[in-house]
């Protein structure tokens, strides 16, 4: 069997996809240890994951932001830089950049063909046929070591025992945060998420013995006090060993002073939107400034300038469209695909002539605070739509409490993407229903593109597209589309 194009790629990679996460996990009850499969996957691979140094990065929420602007550092820095993230918004060369750059489509051709006989091998042998986030991040392993990156940032997936990344021996871990999130796999309270979440830190770390938090819960600290016991890992703590107080935000993004065992940096802005993005720049100059200690040479210019120039798309992404784009169209039924071909809009500075729109993934009731908080911050006073659409299995009901203490319109809708665990993950219209029932000033839409064009339709000057992820690269794909 040989791949020739993106489509045959895809469809090749998402057969691996099962209908249930849990179908999974009991598929691999049988197994003493949950990463054997992807043992000798990478086994059968010639073990690319000890080809490069890395830094893993795991947490509830900002894993996906803190890798990237350390990776970013990193690149400014001067380092051939992979980063591996997950999900992907619209394409899978998303989760694989080189230097900012996403694996070119002859290089994602060649790898999945170097897959596929693994693959053939794995289906005989005791442990089974890999899953699809295992080959992703082979095939991101692969990459690196072909390409012979100075180091790779690699973002967990869903966190626990059987995330595939857990094979790496990082030089640094880093442990974002730990709130309620995939209860259905890691467990239904913090402590039991943390000792899921914990199984980034392991005794198999002998590199280096360094973890970075942005926990700031007490009880929580102390789970990870008694993992890391006897294995003779140092702990660097946000608000402890790590200090930070905000200095400004605005739509440009955060400024904020920065402080740990190394001495003062000062003052350090991050082009990211919302104070919490500072929390995740922290963590990431921390680690840049423990990897400055282990033979890279990272100076403060470099931290500064790699922050200053951030950009992460589907996080507090702003889009603006002409209104004479919109207006133009006015004649016939509104439609998000002549939008997109009509105008090269994008993040350009907004005016009172048009309309603006804000991707965030939101994906959780820690994020959906955080991200609403700086909404009301950035955006006080516009009329706003929101468009919202939840995976399964969330606790859709705190996040729509939240979403529903703002003034608005609301368009609840579901996005048609399997994800990395699983196919049908979107909540349906009958779901979204029964997770809103009560509240007023609600719509529902078939799918994204419906819900952009009503909002649209709406006149309101601001449309915001959050919750998940999944929802999010749709839309995106939609609004960034070119003829």
């Amino acid at each position: 069997m040989i791949i020739t194009s993106y489509e045959q790629a895809q469809e090749f990679l998402e057969s691996f996809i099962r209908p249930t996460v849990l179908q999974r996990i009991e598929e691999d009850s049988h197994m003493k240890d949950p990463l054997d499969r992807m043992r000798v996957l990478l086994r059968l691979l010639g073990d690319p994951q000890k080809k490069f140094k890395s830094v893993q990065v795991s947490g509830t929420s900002g894993k996906g932001s803190t890798s990237y602007l350390l990776a970013n550092i990193l690149t400014t820095a001067g380092y051939k830089t992979g980063l591996a993230t997950s999900p992907h918004l619209e394409r899978i060369h998303e989760r694989m950049l080189i230097n900012n750059r996403e694996i070119p489509d002859n290089t994602f051709l060649d790898l999945v063909n170097l897959l596929v006989p693994a693959v053939e091998q794995l289906k005989v042998l005791p442990e089974g046929e890999p899953s699809y986030f295992e080959l992703l991040t082979a095939m991101a392993f692969l990459y690196f070591a072909q390409e012979k990156v100075d180091i790779a940032v690699v973002e967990v997936g869903l966190e626990g025992r059987y995330d595939a990344t857990n094979v790496l021996n990082p030089l640094i871990v880093i442990l974002t945060n730990i709130s309620r999130d995939h209860v259905e796999l890691l467990g239904n309270t913090e402590e039991a998420i943390a000792g899921e979440a914990m199984s980034i830190v392991r005794k198999e770390i002998s590199i280096s013995p360094i973890v970075i938090t942005g926990i700031t819960q007490k009880n929580i600290l102390e789970v990870l006090k008694k993992r890391t016991q006897g294995l003779g890992l140092a702990i660097e703590v946000l608000n402890q060993t790590i200090k930070i107080s905000l200095v400004s935000t605005s739509e440009k993004g955060v400024g904020f002073y920065y402080e740990d065992r190394f001495g003062p940096l000062g003052t350090v802005y991050v082009s990211l939107r919302g104070e919490y993005q500072a929390t995740n720049a922290a963590l990431a100059i921390a680690a840049s400034r423990e990897l400055n200690q282990l033979s890279f040479a990272i100076n403060a210019d470099a931290i500064k300038q790699g922050l200053a120039h951030a950009f992460f798309a589907g996080r507090f992404e702003v889009i603006n469209i002409p209104v004479s784009v919109i207006a133009s169209l006015k004649g016939a039924a509104i439609s998000v695909k002549k939008i997109a071909s009509s105008s090269r809009y994008g993040g350009t500075p907004r005016n009172d002539k048009q309309l603006t729109i804000i991707l965030d993934g939101a994906h959780n009731e820690a994020k959906m605070t955080a991200f609403l908080h700086g909404l009301d911050q950035y955006y006080p006073d516009e009329s706003k739509i929101f468009i919202v659409g939840f995976k399964k299995n969330k606790d859709s009901s705190s996040m729509t409490r939240e979403l529903f203490l703002r003034k608005g319109e609301f368009i609840f809708t579901q996005f048609h993407k399997g994800a990395d665990y699983a196919r049908s993950v979107s909540m349906t219209r009958p779901e979204l229903s029964t997770a809103t029932r009560g509240a007023s000033g609600i719509q529902y839409a078939d799918d994204v593109g419906q819900a952009i064009e009503m909002a649209i339709s709406s006149g309101r000057q601001m449309i915001v597209i959050t919750g998940s992820l999944y929802l999010v690269g749709e839309a995106r794909s939609l609004l960034l589309a070119r003829e």
